[in-house]
């Protein structure tokens, strides 16, 4: 009996023993595939991660590379935009500014105002807008010009302007002086009409209409605009806008506006960074020493570059014309074609009155016609308060001695003749 409960113990305990090991079993393959799967999941999210880590590195990289790629095709484009200006000319200014973008210029770095563009020559280029235009460039005369096609060079300035004498009593012009002054010193220069002021018709002076006012241009290969006066005051107004009257011996009698008018109201209807007027005294100075500055000879003999009495050089350019003077019965004037005339050359014995531009002879830092061919009205006022001078000298004046850039004479303000005629300037204003 005893023997036989033992054994019933011995069973009882191997299936306890038994049970405990199914038990720790389950449990342990529970655990094992609790651990695989987040060992698994681990492995999965960092792989995931990794995946997605290198996934937007590589689409930085390649954003890197495209924007390099666009900034290098748009730095192309503009280079070849710029090249193409620097070629062809750029288009009308919208503002005021200089050639590489600053508001302010200098005198080596001049201001293009508004409503104007820059205009590439043979000796003077104004870049490509980078940086400013060379020293030589603008020792050579930039050129700029309007939407019509007036053409204007920009005279450098670093010294004050001269003193001149003015008619104070005229309310406009001390205004316009001390502005006029204000803007060169302030933007370091001014520009000065590339050609002599032309008529886009012949002027005829003596006949009928002859100084009737014409439509004024400063562009190559126009009529002298000649037989003009300095201007009339109108009673009352102090613009000198009233017509003068021209006559000529009584034979016939015409009306026309006189320099000063026509300088200042050039761009009257126009948005532009400019105001007009007829070249001052000081102004015509600063020109000088502008060609004194290049070797131009402007104080003893300019003839070997200026259209005198008696100059002889060759033409080859078409379109120039020559006024051809002849004296018999009746006084006739006409423009008559350079090779009709003289063939290539001048003639030593007479005076030629030259359509504007005619060559590049003639022209001295992109302006043309500053020694002779037309003598050329300024605001400067003579000593006796009277008078205005005119500069420059002529082609139909006989004396040697006149045949010089800085040859000035006085005339009365409702003066007129075949040699005489203007030139504007323009100053800078702020917008």
């Amino acid at each position: 009996m005893k023997e036989k409960s033992n054994k019933k113990q011995k069973e009882n305990k191997i299936h306890q023993e038994n049970g405990i090991t199914l038990v720790a079993l389950i449990i342990t393959i529970i655990v094992l595939v609790i651990l695989a799967a987040v060992t698994i999941s681990t492995l999965v999210q960092d792989q995931f991660i990794d995946t997605a880590m290198k996934g937007a590195e590589n689409y930085a990289v390649a954003q890197s590379n495209e924007v390099s790629m666009l900034n290098g095709m748009e730095n192309t484009l503009n280079g070849a935009i710029k090249t193409i200006k620097a070629i062809n000319g750029y288009e009308i200014m919208t503002e005021t500014q200089t050639i590489n973008g600053e508001k302010i210029g200098k005198s080596q770095n001049p201001t293009i105002p508004k409503g104007f563009k820059p205009v590439n020559t043979s000796t003077s280029n104004w870049g490509n807008g980078d940086e400013a235009p060379s020293e030589n460039a603008v020792n050579n005369g930039l050129v700029i010009e309007d939407e019509t096609g007036n053409q204007f060079v920009w005279i450098p300035v670093t010294e004050t302007l001269r003193t001149e004498n003015l008619n104070e009593t005229v309310t406009f012009e001390k205004k316009e002086y001390d502005d006029m002054k204000a803007s060169v010193e302030k933007y370091g220069g001014f520009y000065i009409g590339r050609y002599e002021a032309g008529s886009t018709t012949e002027r005829k002076g003596w006949q009928e209409n002859g100084n009737s006012t014409t439509t004024m241009v400063i562009k190559r290969d126009q009529y002298p605009y000649n037989y003009v006066g300095w201007g009339k005051k109108e009673d009352g107004i102090d613009d000198y806008s009233e017509d003068m009257i021209y006559t000529d011996e009584g034979l016939n009698e015409n009306n026309g506006k006189g320099a000063v008018y026509l300088c200042r109201h050039m761009y009257d209807t126009k948005s532009v960074g400019v105001k007009s007027c007829l070249c001052y005294g000081s102004q015509w100075t600063a020109i000088l020493n502008f060609l004194k500055k290049a070797n131009f000879n402007v104080d003893t003999d300019s003839s070997s570059w200026g259209n005198f009495y008696g100059s002889v050089f060759d033409i080859t350019r078409n379109g120039v014309k020559s006024l051809y003077i002849r004296n018999d019965t009746t006084i006739e004037a006409r423009y008559l074609p350079w090779n009709q005339i003289f063939g290539s050359f001048g003639s030593a014995n007479t005076g030629n009155l030259l359509t504007t531009g005619a060559t590049d002879r003639n022209m001295a830092n992109n302006i043309y016609d500053i020694a002779g061919n037309c003598a050329e009205w300024t605001m400067e006022l003579a000593a006796d308060n009277i008078k205005r001078f005119a500069v420059g000298s002529s082609s139909l004046q006989f004396d040697k001695p006149s045949h010089i850039a800085s040859y000035s004479r006085l005339y009365g303000e409702t003066n007129w003749g075949i040699n005489l005629s203007f030139r504007p300037a323009l100053y800078i204003i702020d917008d």
